[in-house]
């Protein structure tokens, strides 16, 4: 009972003795039913009384109290035993012996409850100590899961006090993902009355830190079986936690490695049974994993052999070596058969395993590489040496390698005794046979560049041996630097090849080529003497016969003199497709890039050929697509000349009927536009197989045609060549009897677009009948472009680099001391080209010049007669000179206004005498105008007479007009003014 006398509960024994339960009693105080008597005089701690029972009984008692300390404090309860005393006996001698009795027993009882209590304590100290010893703190549940009771450990493990927790459930302390699972761990062990053993669950700690915890615990049970509570301890498991997480990542990495290397891996016990492996190993072996787990090096399903194709013991397997002699051992070739009968062949490195402190491996780990490919390549590779060997011993090529370190021949093809005529065996006996051999004129040579290869530089180069018959041979020597792992030479690699045969081809082509171009050169002066000797007279037929024309004649002398000029002018037609083809053949034929309006060019040419179409009763149209109305990049004189050629053939050709001109592009690609132009008849057409002999040089179909038609055959070659080299093609659509259309396509670049004048509008729209301007009705002054086998007036007719228009584009090798020219300067126009004048044309008066004396030098008397004429029907002053000499000797008697110079004299030709001239004004700082006149027409001839120092160019036959323009622009006012002549 408390201090105050309020009773906490009765014992089985108490409650027989008062017959009250201890349920009723607890809370009441002690004399609300139970009296004591009075304290025995002997002084025993016992006292007697009565008690009233429930049901108003009273019983005799005798009473010992002992009071309850904690730690000897003031009493906390009291301990009170009861004995029950016989009625009637109160006061009586009976109650003292009972009492004495009591007293005995309580004292006895004392004595008992003080060793126990001192064995409680030490006990209750045993357990503080094992509670300190340990990691874990301990609790006390109570069934509904609160603490009870919680040792102080758990502060040093998460930072809180017991007091915190007393009274607390323990769930509001787990972490929410485990609570559930935790509490039910309990609640199974309840049920089955078992123990709760590593019960594993996180939980916060003060610091918000999550930690890992394992409980283990036992329910507690009272004496009717039903759960009260539960008692255990809990570790802190959070270091073991991380412990596994880094042994599982480690043991993934490992797993992961192991899986992705490239090489198979097995570990073997000491029996040499698998217990593990990696994928690799399974595709290398073509087992699967429950194949390979168990299977030893002994199983004769491996069917092992060695690299020669005898057996592999099992014994011998490298892994069952290193288990045996606890070494490593290492690249071993072996051949194992897989499932599917195929050979495998792998390289195997075995490393024995051992445990700490142990001489013996417990197990080995074999890593293989599968290398069947690699023996397949090894060996597809010594084949291919062996080829190569037989190859090279078969060949008449030298192969040969030097150690430079060791100064020694390591290898030598057989061949060299076929070059040198010297066993191979001897250069490595005699180092010295090699200079030996060397012809002694090329051996310094060979000695210095050598040097060159030292510091890795490959060498080629070929020089002349001596063969051991004496024989003189040429060798193609090559030698090729190895360096080492330092940068520094160690190796040479070398071939010699007996270019004998070679050199003496050489030799005959030089001597082929040096006799081509001399013939080349024949060929060509040929055709510029020629072209000389022809022109020469034609100068002279042209000329007078347009002097006759000039005079008072009747109209039979009239027919005659324009049948004389007409025959000259196809006559002079037939020298130029010649000149053309033979420049063309020779690849001297250059092409012009000037930016040119096409336009012009198209509707000239049908103006052009519009009178002889006219006499035949024809029309010439012309159609020319907006689309390819822009400035051209090119040559227009040498297109002109390709559509006067298939124009003037379709006028020829055609006997009724119209011919159409079409251009228009076909591909555009923004930079570049592919033009087509087309030349439509309705001529006699052209049969099948005479069509792939058209383009052929001297070639027009057949005979007949030529006897009928004329002509030399060579329009259509000329102009498939010029079309080719301006980089497009030529061909023919046609059918006999219903006309033909030639076509060619140029790639020309895009310039800006042209507006469409008028003029040209009108022009391009084709017409039923002849409205174009006829050449009757033309000014007698218009310059009328010739067809193209009349050369081309235009400027792109000459070479690229000489000038057209301006002294500016004179080349930079004249003469520094020339004079500038005058602005209209037209010297490129090529004066060979044009006609006397357009067939059936009475010939104009000509102008009247200023008076000038003009000196004339040439050496042809008809020639002289001719220019004399003309010049004096211009009111020129003209004095003769017949040769170079004589010309100089004339400048010293005499100023003149301009020098006509023929290029072929008899002594001093043209050009010397011209450096003669300006030699001497480098003195003087005058300068005279020399225009060369000359019956040479080839590529060359203009820039040689302006490099001599000539102003301009006229070729014969001499144009009337042209010579009369030609010399207006150097007699001139202004062209005195810049030449600085009187």
């Amino acid at each position: 009972m408390d201090p105050d006398r309020t009773i906490r509960f009765l014992n089985p024994s108490a409650e027989r003795l008062t017959g009250w339960n201890s349920q009723d009693a607890a809370g009441r105080r002690s004399d609300d039913f139970f009296h004591l008597g009075e304290t025995d005089a002997a002084g025993l701690p016992t006292h007697c009384g009565h008690i009233v029972t429930p049901e108003g009984e009273s019983r005799s008692l005798c009473v010992q109290a002992h009071a309850l300390t904690l730690d000897d404090e003031k009493a906390d309860a009291f301990l009170v035993i009861l004995e029950a005393v016989t009625l009637g006996d109160l006061g009586s001698p009976s109650c003292d012996r009972t009492c004495r009795r009591l007293a005995a027993k309580y004292y006895s009882l004392l004595e008992q409850c003080k060793q126990m209590e001192i064995e409680l304590r030490k006990r209750d100290q045993r357990f503080r100590d094992v509670e300190r010893a340990f990691d874990e703190f301990i609790w006390e549940l109570d069934a509904e899961g609160r603490y009870t009771y919680v040792s102080p450990q758990i502060r040093s493990i998460l930072g809180v006090t017991p007091e915190e927790l007393i009274g607390a459930p323990v769930r509001q302390y787990v972490y929410p993902d485990d609570a559930e699972r935790f509490w039910n761990g309990f609640l199974k062990a309840a049920a089955k009355n078992e123990l709760v053993r590593n019960l594993e669950y996180r939980r916060r700690s003060a610091s918000g830190e999550l930690r890992w915890l394992s409980a283990n615990g036992v329910p507690i049970f009272n004496e009717n079986g039903t759960v009260i509570g539960f008692r255990g301890a809990t570790l802190d498991i959070t270091k073991q936690k991380t412990a596994e997480a880094a042994l599982r990542d480690s043991e993934e990495h490992y797993r992961s490695i192991v899986t992705a290397i490239a090489e198979g891996m097995v570990v073997q016990e000491r029996d040499g049974q698998i217990v593990s492996f990696n994928r690799k190993a399974e595709t290398i072996l073509g087992l699967t994993a429950d194949q390979l787990l168990g299977r030893t090096s002994y199983d004769p399903r491996w069917r092992a052999v060695r690299e020669d194709g005898s057996p592999f013991p099992g014994e011998e397997h490298p892994a069952m070596v290193s288990l045996r002699t606890g070494k490593p051992c290492h690249n071993v070739v072996m051949g194992v058969h897989k499932p599917n009968g195929e050979m495998s062949w792998i390289l195997i490195n075995a490393e024995p395993l051992f445990r700490p402190g142990e001489g013996e491996p417990f197990r080995v780990v074999a890593t293989f590489t599968d290398i069947t490919e690699r023996r397949k390549i090894e060996q597809k590779l010594l084949e291919t040496r062996e080829q190569l060997k037989n190859l090279f011993n078969s060949l008449n090529i030298v192969f040969w390698s030097y150690d430079v370190s060791q100064r020694r021949l390591l290898q030598l093809s057989p061949a060299c005794e076929g070059l040198f005529g010297v066993p191979a065996q001897a250069f490595f006996d005699h180092p010295d046979t090699w200079a030996q051999s060397i012809h002694p004129d090329d051996l310094p040579r060979l000695q210095r560049i050598s040097k060159r290869v030292l510091v890795s530089k490959p060498i080629q180069d070929e020089f002349r041996i001596v063969h051991r018959d004496g024989d003189l041979r040429w060798v193609s020597g090559h030698v090729i630097p190895v360096a080492g792992s330092s940068g520094k030479v160690v190796r040479l690699d070398g071939m010699l090849m007996d270019i004998t045969e070679k050199k003496q081809v050489d030799m005959e082509l030089r001597i082929a080529k040096v006799r081509a171009e001399e013939a080349s050169l024949a060929k060509s002066s040929f055709l510029a003497m020629m072209s000389h000797e022809i022109r020469t007279p034609m100068n002279g037929i042209i000329g007078m016969n347009e002097l006759l024309l000039g005079t008072r004649l009747t109209s039979e002398q009239v027919d005659y003199a324009e049948a004389v000029q007409e025959s000259a002018e196809l006559l002079l037609t037939v020298i130029n497709d010649i000149l053309d083809y033979s420049k063309v053949e020779a690849g001297k034929m250059e092409l012009e890039s000037i930016d040119f309006d096409p336009v012009p060019v198209v509707n000239g040419v049908a103006r052009l050929l519009q009178g002889k179409a006219r006499e035949k009763g024809l029309s010439i149209s012309t159609s020319i697509a907006d689309e390819a109305r822009f400035l051209f990049q090119g040559d227009p004189g040498r297109l002109r000349q390709v559509l006067l050629n298939l124009v003037s053939n379709a006028v020829k050709f055609t006997e009724k009927g119209a011919i159409d001109i079409r251009v228009f592009p076909v591909s555009d690609t923004g930079a570049q536009v592919t033009i087509r132009f087309e030349v439509t008849d309705s001529g006699i057409g052209i049969a099948p197989e005479i069509r792939d002999c058209l383009f052929r040089p001297f070639s027009q179909g057949n005979t007949s045609m030529t006897r009928k038609y004329g002509g030399t055959g060579l329009g259509l070659a000329i102009s498939r060549n010029l079309v080719e080299l301006m980089g497009g093609k030529i061909g023919v659509q046609s059918k006999p009897g219903e006309g033909s259309t030639f076509w060619f396509t140029l790639p020309v670049r895009k310039r800006s677009p042209l507006p469409q004048s008028p003029v040209d509008a009108a022009e391009s729209r084709p017409t039923a009948s002849p409205p174009l301007v006829s050449l009757a009705s033309m000014d007698r002054s218009t310059s009328i472009h010739p067809p193209s086998h009349l050369p081309s007036q235009h400027p792109s007719h000459l070479p690229a680099h000489l000038p057209s228009q301006h002294p500016s584009h004179l080349p930079a090798h004249l003469p520094s001391h020339h004079a500038p020219r005058p602005p209209s300067l037209q010297a490129s126009q090529h004066p060979s080209h044009l006609p006397a004048h357009p067939p059936h044309l009475s010939v104009a008066p000509l102008p009247r010049l200023r008076q000038a004396s003009v000196l004339v030098v040439e050496d042809n008397p008809v020639n002289q007669k001719l220019v004399t004429a003309l010049l004096r029907k211009m009111g020129l002053s003209v004095r003769l000179a017949g040769s170079g000499l004589e010309a100089i000797d004339a400048l010293g008697e005499e100023d003149y206004a301009l020098i006509l110079m023929d290029c072929q004299l008899p002594d001093l030709n043209g050009f010397e005498t011209t450096q003669v001239i300006r030699d001497s004004e480098a003195e003087t700082g005058q300068h005279i105008p020399i225009i060369a006149m000359t019956a040479l027409s080839m590529q060359g001839d203009r820039e040689k007479c302006l490099q001599a120092g000539m102003d301009d160019y006229i070729s014969k036959p001499i144009d009337r007009k042209q010579l009369t323009a030609m010399l207006a622009r150097w007699l001139s006012e202004s062209a005195d003014e810049e030449t600085g002549t009187d």
